[in-house]
């Protein structure tokens, strides 16, 4: 489909990106504001009927995984029960529905153990739990009555723009990382291959990764070369060690991408397109803007420590 008007849930990292991307290609776009809350459903009701989309992404979600085990009412609210509320309402209103999950529902033991769509989920955290159980109530929704819905899973998101929700600009302010493998999504690639499936109107699940696998060590040893770590050294960890220093268990998972590849869908190698990022995200470090978003994340990043401590 060609959307003549897309409404976005949600204002984060992939929303603001969808709006961005979208916007510069023509489309109307709204996104929901904070005012609007995906638990109330008379509330985004109200919203969606009102702009009366023909695509809806939804992105609204609930993402630090340590808040999530400190809050897990609240996360179960906004990220399952508020996904369902929103695919009940496209499913009376027959929109178009792309709902952003996770490769985190899944856990490969090593960089061999590979998942497709069909492996059995295993989350290890809450967050993790509650974007599988909203899988499953949308799909249910999908086989029964009729919900035309795309669900993409893509793993640990990395992106040149600068942000607290970025993993590349998380990663600036660590010193410590682990080496187990997993797969990565570069966000500008995602917005591509959203569009792409949108345009054949695909529906199921699909897990949108760049090929090859990396490892957060590897990650910081590239980050280090381009950009400059804040620390004069880094250190790698065990897995177990990194446990111990967050409230939620760490997965790590690698991704199955054929099914996307069967759709003709090509994207480069996550080795050389990191790089191409971290040169990019260097450039836009530059901004007072940035700075502050990274002084906001060093903020996050040491709050989190404090809160096992």
């Amino acid at each position: 489909m060609q959307p003549n008007k897309i409404l976005i849930t949600g204002e984060g990292q992939l929303g603001s990106f969808y709006r961005d991307y979208f916007q510069e290609k023509g489309v109307d776009v709204v996104n929901t504001d904070s005012s609007i809350d995906i638990r109330n459903q008379e509330k985004i009701r109200e919203k969606i009927e009102q702009e009366d989309p023909d695509l809806l992404i939804h992105t609204a979600a609930k993402t630090d995984i340590d808040w999530c085990e400190q809050n897990r009412t609240k996360c179960f609210e906004v990220n399952t029960l508020g996904a369902d509320n929103v695919g009940e309402i496209c499913e009376d209103n027959d929109i178009y529905m792309v709902h952003l999950s996770s490769g985190c529902v899944l856990e490969s033991k090593t960089e061999d153990d590979i998942k497709d769509e069909q492996a059995q989920p295993n989350p290890l955290c809450f967050y993790s739990w509650t974007k599988l159980w909203a899988e499953e109530m949308l799909e249910f929704r999908a086989r029964n009555n009729d919900l035309d819905l795309l669900i993409l899973r893509p793993r640990q998101l990395m992106s040149a723009k600068v942000s607290p929700r970025n993993a590349l600009t998380k990663m600036l302010t660590y010193d410590k990382f682990i080496d187990t493998p997993n797969s990565c999504t570069v966000v500008e690639d995602l917005m591509e291959v959203t569009n792409e499936m949108i345009e054949k109107d695909l529906t199921g699940k699909y897990h949108i990764a760049n090929p090859g696998v990396t490892t957060p060590h590897e990650i910081a040893q590239n980050l280090d070369e381009i950009i400059g770590l804040d620390s004069d050294e880094f250190e790698k960890i065990t897995k177990e060690e990194l446990n111990d220093m967050t409230l939620a268990e760490r997965v790590d998972a690698v991704l199955d991408i054929s099914k996307m590849e069967s759709e003709g869908i090509e994207l480069k190698n996550i080795h050389d397109r990191m790089r191409e990022v971290m040169r990019q995200l260097k450039e836009n470090m530059e901004t007072k803007q940035a700075q502050e978003a990274i002084n906001q994340t060093q903020q996050d990043t040491e709050e989190k420590l404090n809160l096992v401590d």
